[in-house]
Parts: C-alpha cells; sequence; structure tokens
C-alpha cells in the first residue's frame, strides 16, 4: 500500500514514473523528513520536514538514484498507477531496447545435460561448446 501510495504522489507531483525499488527509497527518505512528497493539498499529510533547529534534515540537498527502470515492472506499476498510465509510459518513455526486446519472440530455455559416466569437467566442456554453438548463431 505504501509503496502504490509513493508511487502515484510521485507520478502526481512530477510526472515521473518511478520503479518499486526506487519508490521504496522514495517513501523511506519522505518517512524519515529528507523529502516532502505532498504538494500541501493532503489534509491528512503532517508536514514531512522538522524544523531545522533539532538538527533534521530541513533545507538540505537530498539525492535519490533510481535503482532500475520501470519497464521490467508492468504488473507493479500498473497496480499503483492504473493501465492508462502504464500505456502512456510505454508509448512515450520506454526505452528503445526494452520495447525491441517486448516485440521478439521469446526464446525456450536451453537445457544443459548431464552425461552419467562423465566427469564433471567433461560436462562443463559439453555444456561450454553448446554455449559457444549458441552464440555463433547470433
Amino acid at each position: 500500500e505504501d509503496l502504490c501510495a509513493t508511487l502515484r504522489k510521485v507520478h502526481a507531483l512530477s510526472g515521473y514514473v518511478a520503479d518499486p525499488h526506487t519508490g521504496v527509497a522514495l517513501c523511506a527518505a519522505e518517512r524519515l523528513g529528507y523529502i516532502p512528497l505532498h504538494n500541501g493539498n493532503d489534509g491528512d499529510h503532517q508536514n514531512s520536514r522538522r524544523s531545522a533547529s533539532d538538527g533534521s534534515t530541513q533545507d538540505r540537498p537530498t539525492a535519490l538514484m533510481a535503482t532500475a527502470s520501470p519497464c521490467k515492472f508492468e504488473e507493479a506499476v500498473t497496480v499503483a498507477l492504473g493501465a492508462k498510465v502504464w500505456e502512456e509510459y510505454r508509448q512515450s518513455q520506454f526505452p528503445q531496447r526494452a520495447c525491441e526486446i517486448l516485440d521478439s519472440t521469446e526464446v525456450a530455455p536451453i537445457v544443459y545435460p548431464f552425461t552419467a559416466g562423465k566427469t564433471l569437467e567433461e560436462v562443463q566442456m559439453d555444456w561450454q561448446r553448446q554455449a559457444e554453438d549458441i552464440i555463433d548463431t547470433l
């Protein structure tokens, strides 16, 4: 619930679609008083900044680094922000490489079998040759 609420606040204030990992950091930063994630219209939201006289974070610059791309979290972003926002994000801000991956045909997983009677080193060499053959076809 808190994560979804934070993602909604950030999107409402800035239009930014944050990934869930960054959302957790934003939520923690707000709770600790480092950043205010409200626009002043939240009647039930206490001011997340403490007074500067208590040695708090008031007026201290704060940087949060996004740790992932929201493109990897369709379900979480859709639950938090709704399908319309996800589609807008997908159409306008989605990384090109991620679009290419989503539009490609999924490849079945490769099974590397263990051959009875071979040593571990022999089996690993077989796997390495199989992997090299796959790479050569790319």
